[in-house]
């Protein structure tokens, strides 16, 4: 099967829109100085004059390095992990504590009266169907554990603080059972004095939308989409706690 061949030709940078268009029209495909482009092993076609010297730098974590023993991690950090993300930003954050305590009460409240009625239900239809959306949001992962029968207790040690959103800490209700993945980061920050203690530094994913790499350095647990509300945020920690 032929290989296909790629060519590429930029204009200058700050050329408008008529510029553009005032190229197209005044020249033809073949009048072009087309410049042919080689992809790499990992099939980048735009390469940069620094990749091969970026290349040999050490990851800052990869997979490879998280499934290899300690000794034989070949990265900066052995363990990393996504931010915080619940679902359900509208309940388990809140600026004011006293706020977000009433909230979660109501809550807990309410999940275990569903949990009551799926005990006594006769399980003839889905839980898609049995749910009441009314009474909080529902996602696959608190199904799962209403399915399970499992209830909820307030606990007041699980009110953690968060940074939501650059420079801007709120007040989270880090119980796993009401968010959708805590990630690695009951390993990060499992109380509150590993707070005074451990950093971790938040910066863009490889896949990032937003128009700008972002790397943060927070003391709390970070949210999923600290900096872009559309990509997620991997999070390197100085510590790790058993």
């Amino acid at each position: 099967m032929p290989r296909g061949k790629l060519y590429y030709h930029r204009l200058p940078e700050f050329w408008r829109k008529e510029n553009k268009l005032d190229f197209l029209s005044d020249n033809s495909l073949g009048s072009v100085d087309w410049q042919r482009l080689a992809p790499n092993t990992k099939h980048t076609w735009r390469r940069t004059d620094t990749e091969d010297e970026f290349d040999s730098f050490i990851p800052i974590g990869s997979k490879e390095a998280k499934r290899a023993k300690p000794d034989q991690a070949q990265s900066l950090f052995k363990l990393y992990s996504l931010g915080v993300s619940t679902n359900r930003d509208m309940y388990v954050y809140d600026f004011e504590e006293n706020r977000l305590r009433t909230r979660i009460s109501k809550l807990v409240d309410n999940y275990n009266s569903e949990v009551d009625r799926y005990r006594r239900s006769n399980k003839s239809v889905s839980l898609d169907e049995f749910v009441n959306y009314d009474l909080l949001k529902w996602d696959n992962g608190l199904k799962r554990r209403l399915k399970a029968l499992r209830y909820g207790a307030f606990d007041s040690t699980l009110l953690r603080t968060s940074l939501y959103r650059p420079f801007a800490k709120r007040r989270l209700y880090f119980d796993r059972l009401f968010i959708f993945t805590a990630g690695q980061h009951p390993r990060f920050f499992p109380n509150v004095r590993s707070e005074s203690e451990n950093m971790t530094i938040v910066c863009s994913e490889i896949g990032y939308r937003a128009n700008a790499v972002s790397a943060l350095l927070t003391n709390t647990i970070p949210d999923l989409h600290l900096c872009a509300s559309v990509d997620g945020h991997q999070c390197f920690p100085f510590y790790t706690y058993d």
